[in-house]
């Protein structure tokens, strides 16, 4: 009877040893039960479903694998599976076609398939539209590196937003951390809290000036995959409203043209214009914290 206890810890380190190896095995990595198209806005269906740390996985995380066959078995994934991923934080190819992996067990594929990319002679990159497919998703837990992906905007220079005290403000940008709250917003509710709480925590309203700032305002709006006429709130200098009540946020036209008695404040290559209202539900841009 003495000898219970040791062997209930003995077990109980073993379940978790189980359990830890899987998980690393997974890489944080896991499909979406949903079966998207390529016009789905896939991030938001990838947060709805794993919460505010997920996200869709970047080729660049599958290259980092290892063990590509222990990681494909704790996927539970077949042969010639296939599942929607970005390269380098992009959604679609030059030539508009969505970015896919498929895996191939035994390296064989099928005839004229297209390989941009391959690995470990397993994993195979490819681009195609009009197939829907699950979503690769990966689930920050605060220990990824988000600086091996996507380097377009690594070397602009820093910005002084001296308007507002938070020393990250300083630090230089990465734009593909900007997202929209999965949902929408009445400028009654606290924006700012909101916008945490989806995002668990780790994340701020954007502001007018971080759209300002982006170098290329057509790629950026590319990746965000904005519709006609979409809006969402943002800031301005760090401040909410214009005025007491007329909650700033920006409309995207991409001919420029705007309805009727639109005040436009400012702006950006006549794509993205900042106005300011009241009265309407948005979605909020939000800047995500990431650990590196």
């Amino acid at each position: 009877m003495k000898h219970k206890p040791f062997k209930l810890s003995i077990l109980l380190l073993f379940v978790l040893g189980i359990t830890g190896l899987k998980a690393q095995d997974c890489r944080n990595m896991m499909l979406t039960t949903r079966i998207v198209s390529e016009k789905e806005n896939m991030e938001m269906v990838v947060r709805h479903e794993f919460g505010g740390n997920a996200t869709v996985a970047d080729w660049s995380d599958l290259v980092q694998i290892k063990d590509v066959e222990g990681w494909a078995r704790c996927m539970n994934l077949h042969n010639g599976q296939t599942f929607m991923v970005t390269r380098d934080g992009r959604y679609m190819s030059g030539d508009n076609r969505q970015y896919f992996v498929r895996y191939a067990s035994n390296g064989k594929l099928p005839f004229g398939f297209l390989i941009i990319e391959r690995f470990s002679n397993k994993l195979f990159l490819s681009a195609w539209n009009g197939d829907r497919r699950n979503i690769l998703v990966y689930k920050n837990d605060g220990h990824r590196n988000d600086s091996r992906r996507d380097d377009s905007y690594r070397n602009e220079p820093r910005r002084d937003d001296s308007y507002r005290n938070d020393g990250r403000r300083n630090d230089a940008i990465d734009y593909r951390s900007m997202k929209l709250t999965y949902k929408s917003y009445s400028e009654r509710q606290n924006l700012k809290e909101e916008s945490r709480r989806e995002f668990l925590g780790k994340s701020e309203m954007a502001d007018w000036n971080d759209l300002k700032s982006i170098p290329n305002i057509d790629e950026w709006i590319s990746r965000m995959r904005l519709e006609r006429d979409q809006t969402f709130f943002v800031t301005r200098n760090g401040e909410l409203t214009l005025g007491r009540d007329r909650q700033y946020f920006v409309l995207y036209s991409p001919s420029g043209r705007l309805p009727a008695g639109f005040v436009a404040h400012d702006q950006i290559r006549n794509r993205l214009f900042l106005g300011s209202w009241y009265g309407e539900k948005r979605q909020i841009l939000v800047r995500e914290f990431r650990n590196h």
